[in-house]
């Protein structure tokens, strides 16, 4: 991504990307989520927090918070970003 930013760059294209674990709310993580909440015996919601224990803010962010960080790379406020990622990870992934 780095690369396509210096190649695109003096065309005037931004490159930019948002890193996300994936978010209880998708299909495929909430079907996966809930197998395995089905095989520990626990619910959705217990395996929910027992994934975001494993981050700084504690909660795996949501569809909607993924979308809006992609909205702010993608406006006029993120102008001046090219070649980097928004974390969203809630800080499970520190840099």
């Amino acid at each position: 991504m780095r690369q396509l930013a210096v190649e695109n760059g003096p065309l005037g294209v931004r490159v930019t990307w948002v890193r996300s674990p994936g978010s209880p709310d998708s299909p495929g993580v909430h079907d996966v989520w809930s197998m395995a909440a089905r095989e520990r015996g626990m619910t959705f919601d217990e395996i929910h927090k027992e994934f975001a224990t494993d981050t700084p803010l504690r909660r795996v962010m949501p569809l909607a918070q993924i979308a809006d960080a992609a909205v702010l790379l993608a406006s006029d406020l993120a102008a001046g970003m090219t070649a980097t990622m928004a974390n969203a990870t809630g800080g499970a992934q520190i840099d």
